[in-house]
């Protein structure tokens, strides 16, 4: 494959479900909010142990990653694309694509295996999401063999828009025979809260979506093991406070609202220093319009 060829990321609108494990064993405390609605289940936030996700972040030893990636194989590069590497690469036109969304361009340096290869997906947006699936405008088998041969890279570029806020993707480059594989999980939409000097304070990630379910899961990785910090939620027109907590946790948020079809949550954190963050949770329809490329 010529090192100017690049295939470029499609958008999807499906609207699509999937139901979320049970995390009993897990629980510390749980704590409904009831949001002012009249009947039904209600908002929920669910604590648990925190399982240190932001430890698994690789932009934190990579700054250029931007915060976007959490795993990445040798000889696989995620890259923000410029100007100058999309000359190089022969793809200024997707600079054109979506200007007000970010674009990254993702190299598989090395191919592995034998042909066929194919490259596959797997996204919280798709139906089946524990299953990976053909990525649409790839490049062709003919093109992964012939930079296979010519011992050229494979490059592809991921524009932003279309994906959901907080959503978790992985890209394989994968051979039939025997099956191995390349990849790199990334979010194309991280969901990330920095305090005013740039330290990530909490990291969200979508973890189901749908018109009556959305889950994301958050992880207060910045907050200190002897830091106070007040949470307050916000789901419709409801305002509950949670007690004040110490140190790092992890939770469930769900922020639907019964009797509504879509709308925004808000997780505000205020710290012991009196700063105070807060972080967005769109749902339902609103979370639809991130597929869509409206927002």
């Amino acid at each position: 494959m010529n090192k100017k060829e690049a295939g470029m990321k499609s958008n999807h609108n499906a609207v699509i479900t999937r139901k979320w494990p049970q995390f009993a064993f897990l629980l510390m405390c749980f704590l409904r909010v009831y949001a002012n609605a009249p009947e039904g289940p209600p908002a929920t936030i669910i604590f648990w142990n925190p399982y240190k996700k932001s430890s698994k972040i690789v932009s934190d030893q990579h700054p250029e990653m931007g915060g976007h990636v959490e795993k990445i194989d040798p000889m696989v590069q995620f890259r923000l694309l410029t100007q100058e590497l999309a000359e190089e690469l022969g793809a200024e036109k997707y600079l054109q694509n979506s200007p007000e969304f970010s674009q990254w361009v993702i190299s598989f340096n090395k191919i592995p295996g034998k042909a066929p290869h194919s490259i596959q997906e797997q996204r919280v947006f798709l139906q089946e999401y524990d299953t990976f699936k053909p990525l649409q405008d790839a490049p062709q088998v003919s093109q992964i063999l012939k930079a296979q041969t010519l011992g050229e890279p494979v490059h592809m570029i991921v524009n932003a828009c279309g994906y959901l806020l907080g959503e978790k993707v992985t890209w394989r480059l994968v051979s039939k025979n025997p099956i191995l594989f390349k990849e790199i999980v990334f979010y194309p939409r991280p969901l990330v809260l920095k305090k005013s000097s740039g330290e990530v304070l909490a990291w969200g990630e979508l973890v189901s979506h749908g018109l009556d379910e959305t889950t994301y899961i958050v992880d207060l990785c910045g907050i200190g093991k002897k830091e106070q910090c007040e949470l307050i939620a916000r789901f419709g027109d409801g305002t509950i406070s949670s007690e004040v907590f110490q140190g790092n946790v992890a939770m469930l948020i769900s922020p639907n609202v019964e009797e509504s079809q879509g709308g925004v949550g808000h997780l505000e954190l205020r710290l012991g220093d009196g700063s105070s963050y807060t972080m967005k949770f769109p749902w339902g329809l609103e979370l639809l319009e991130y597929s869509k490329g409206r927002k």
